[in-house]
């Protein structure tokens, strides 16, 4: 039904009505000869409208009858409550959800959660226990979270409680609670007729500390005190990694130890949680939980220039006692690094200076000074070829790096084309471009040059055999005219005789240059046997670039040339073809400071290989250029033909130490290197060599630290076991979240002190610091027993059940039962808006008809 919530409304159409009622008294007593037609329908519309303007502006409204449920989830987080039993009576709470309710979580102990959580913001119980510790979990104050939950509009609680207090009396509240209509449904578990202190763990040890990649020792004990043997499932975990789970059989009256090793690849704080699942249904499920603080690996930091550059040598450095935190330039500059403190050491592998993130030149000079380590290694974008001639990382290098020069000489070149004759080549005389810039890169080499074209379609074939250039120059030129477009594209065949080709090739340098319009069928599905290709080629000194006429497979082709070492080409105009040929190909110089004219032998420099362990080496392919500095250690020297440069250096750089290894670790001049047995050993040497300590890391300080609680106070007792200068202090975060810096009182040696007052139950964090060093933080859990929260005492059911009785709620209630405690919601659906619209139609309609009416007067008449 429709109601006003203003009569104003009415009273205006009353007012209108009587106004109308005198326009027609008035009519009525004209002559009959006086008045004028009455417009019958456009009185009609008028009328309407203006009682639909009279109802819109009383307020009209439909109203319904909704029953909400106003019931609250209370959550007893204290210590007392196991969080095994816990967390099953927070999972039958979640079931009232898929019931069609909507239950609001509270957390509280000592103090009561003044923001509810939905179903679906509420994790396991002992994640909502860790997350609300600042509630007090050493203290349950059932009277104020009632009271306060009464007061938020509510008409019920779920209680989830094993209904024991250390503050409060709820029992006297019953009374002022049933008179404002609140109910407390209180959950508790079937079952568990015994105590959990008769059957339990009664200790859960493990160290405080944990060395880095290492294993210590974590120890259950597990006692039975009834009158026989009792069985159980026991779970030991850090954090969700599963260390123990077995069947467990404990005599009566005796105790067991179990033990097992803790997870070597965590690092950080970490919980560790023991449960005993008993499989007599009497005796309840009981957990127990303490903290184990591993160190956590130093950071050693991997900047690569490409992708193949960083792939040997990120495997190598994997497992080792530090980290690896790679980033590939991949031909731009790196962005978003971090202060370098993060880290040990700093790795620059065949990157260019012009990607080294902004400012980081200037920040490896004092890196370095501070302490840090830092390492180059060699290829075609480092040292000198990289443009770090003249910077601040020259000055921190053990070498002295060699500006790019040119000289006439220049190696022979083996260039092979492979050429796409497929049909599409047709378009736009592609074919007939592609003809002239392989005859201008025939005309371009020299006669000692070697030069041949695979072509493929369907099939790849020689269209040139590979030989040299001056006795095939001119047969060469004219078989190229004998390519025509013709079937389908098929790339990876072509691919592969081009590089048998190369290979077999007694060249200085070797190129490919592969051109294609890119519409390859196979790009997607064999991409990565066509990369795989590519790398083994960059092992035989293969260089490769890529030519693509118009915009199809642009990602696959530009791929081949970054990984080929190459250049990548696209026009859209194939007109361009052989200015871009000769381009890639014209080779009439070569870099002195980038040797790979051979193999070259690696030997004991002019100083003793102190930096690794090992004693022989490979050869290697080529090397950048450099000059060893005059307080450098040459440890190992490229050798040939007589003459020998740096291949490794290495020198102490302020509190630092740097190395420089001139050739690369991509395997294209270190071929022989990374199939070498000692490759993975050689490069963890170099880089524990740098890292502060001179090759055994950060320096290691043993501390234990002991925490115990004295009238309120909670004291840290720290020993530390090495010799240390400067103020002991800690930050200190409490179980409240709040974070609070104690300083150290000296007792004896290497013993120390400090107190921290307004003691709470829960989990403390604590980083010590010893002068200007960090050592690893640590955590401890304060037990709520010391503030009278006993585990082990099961539910008192008695006063849960007289909770329930004295509010009229019931034990472990069902859905439909909370629904009995729902209010009734009026809710209205306001008409306004609606009896406006219509009011203006009809206005409208009537001006309409008016207007028609009157123009219809005026239409001429048949005779």
């Amino acid at each position: 039904m429709i109601k006003l919530g203003d009569p104003i409304g009415i009273y205006i159409l009353a007012v209108v009505a009587l106004f109308f009622l005198l326009l027609l008294l008035i009519r009525m007593l004209r002559p009959s000869k006086l008045r004028a037609p009455l417009p019958a329908t456009e009185v009609i519309f008028k009328l309407l409208s203006i009682i639909l303007l009279c109802l819109a502006v009383s307020d009209p409204y439909l109203e319904r009858e909704d029953k909400i449920s106003k019931a609250v989830a209370l959550v007893d987080i204290s210590d007392s409550l196991d969080e095994t039993v816990g967390e099953e009576l927070l999972k039958s709470a979640r079931t009232f959800r898929s019931a069609g309710m909507e239950l609001r979580f509270f957390p509280f102990a000592g103090s009561k959660a003044t923001v509810g959580l939905g179903s679906d913001q509420i994790a396991e119980f002992s994640r909502l226990k860790a997350s609300w510790s600042k509630l007090n979990i050493g203290s349950t104050n059932l009277e104020q979270a009632l009271l306060e939950a009464s007061s938020e509009n509510a008409t019920a609680a779920l209680l989830i409680s094993d209904g024991f207090e250390t503050t409060g009396d709820a029992a006297r509240i019953l009374p002022i609670l049933k008179s404002a209509g609140f109910s407390v449904f209180p959950l508790v578990p079937h079952g568990f007729s015994q105590k959990a202190d008769v059957f339990r763990i009664s200790h859960l040890y493990a160290p405080l500390l944990a060395p880095a990649q290492q294993s210590v020792e974590i120890r259950a004990s597990v006692q039975n005190l009834s009158s026989r043997a009792r069985h159980a499932k026991l779970k030991i975990l850090q954090e969700d990694a599963v260390l123990f789970e077995e069947r467990i059989s404990v005599p009566a009256g005796k105790e067991v130890l179990y033990t097992t090793l803790s997870d070597p690849l965590q690092e950080g704080i970490k919980e560790v949680t023991a449960v005993l699942q008993p499989e007599d249904p009497e005796f309840p499920p009981v957990s127990s939980r303490v903290y184990l603080s591993a160190e956590e690996r130093e950071k050693v930091l991997l900047l690569s220039g490409l992708n193949d550059d960083e792939r040997h040598l990120k495997s190598a450095l994997q497992a080792q006692a530090y980290q690896i935190e790679a980033l590939v330039a991949g031909g731009r500059r790196i962005e978003g690094l971090e202060d370098l403190k993060r880290y040990s050491a700093v790795v620059l592998n065949n990157i260019a200076f012009g990607e080294l993130p902004l400012g980081m030149a200037t920040a490896l000079e004092g890196f370095v000074k501070s302490g840090g380590g830092l390492v180059m290694i060699g290829g075609n974008r480092s040292f000198g070829l990289g443009g770090y001639k003249n910077t601040s990382v020259e000055d921190i290098l053990p070498l002295e790096l060699v500006p790019p020069e040119k000289e006439q000489k220049r190696l022979n070149l083996a260039v092979g084309l492979v050429l796409d004759k497929s049909a599409s080549m047709k378009i736009e005389n592609r074919m007939d471009f592609t003809k002239e810039a392989a005859k201008g890169v025939i005309r371009t080499l020299k006669d000692d040059d070697y030069f041949g074209i695979v072509a493929f379609d369907a099939q790849p074939f020689h269209l040139i055999e590979m030989g040299r250039v001056g006795s095939i120059r001119q047969k060469a030129i004219q078989r190229v005219d004998l390519l025509y477009p013709n079937l389908t594209t098929r790339l990876m065949g072509a691919l592969n005789l081009a590089r048998k080709d190369l290979e077999r090739t007694p060249a200085g340098r070797k190129h490919m240059i592969i051109l294609t319009d890119g519409k390859l069928p196979d790009a997607f599905q064999n991409s990565a046997y066509y990369l795989q290709m590519v790398r083994e080629m960059g092992m035989l000194g293969i260089t490769v670039s890529t030519f693509l006429i118009g915009m199809e497979g642009e990602p696959l082709l530009k791929q081949i040339a970054d990984v080929g070492g190459g250049a990548f080409y696209r026009t859209r105009d194939a007109r361009s073809l052989p200015r871009l040929f000769i381009e890639d190909v014209r080779v009439s110089t070569g870099e002195r400071t980038q040797k790979e004219e051979g193999s070259y032998a690696a030997i004991e420099g002019e100083t003793p290989i102190h930096s690794t362990e090992l004693k022989t080496f490979p050869r290697v392919l080529g090397y950048v250029q450099t000059k060893p500095k005059a307080k450098a250690d040459l440890e190992l020297v490229a050798f040939a033909n007589r003459k020998a440069e740096p291949l490794l250096a290495s020198w102490k750089y302020g509190k630092g130490r740097t190395a420089a290894f001139t050739s690369d670790v991509s395997g294209r001049w270190s071929y022989h290197w990374v199939g070498w047995s000692k490759f993975n050993k050689f490069w963890s040497d170099i880089i524990e060599s740098v890292r502060p300590g001179g090759g055994t890391g950060r320096e290691r300080i043993e501390f234990d630290l002991r925490p115990s609680v004295e009238k309120g106070i909670l004291i840290l007792d720290l020993s530390v076991f090495s010799e240390i200068s400067g103020a002991v202090k800690a930050k200190v975060t409490r179980p409240d979240g709040n974070v609070q810096e104690v300083v150290f009182d000296s007792i004896s040696r290497g013993h120390y002190e400090a107190r921290v007052e307004h003691v709470m139950a829960g989990k403390y964090e604590v980083q010590p610091e010893l002068g200007e060093v960090k050592l690893t933080p640590v955590a401890f859990d304060i037990s709520g027993e010391l503030f009278g929260e006993r585990k082990g005492l099961g539910f008192n059911r008695a006063f849960l059940e007289k909770l329930a009785s004295g509010t009229n709620g019931k034990v472990n209630p069902k859905p439909e039962d909370l629904r009995s405690q729902a209010t009734t919601l009026k809710v209205r659906t306001n008409l306004a808006h609606f009896f406006l619209g219509i009011a203006i139609l009809l206005l409208c309609l009537g001006i309409l008809h008016r207007e028609v009416w009157r123009y219809r007067r005026w239409w001429p008449h048949k005779k």
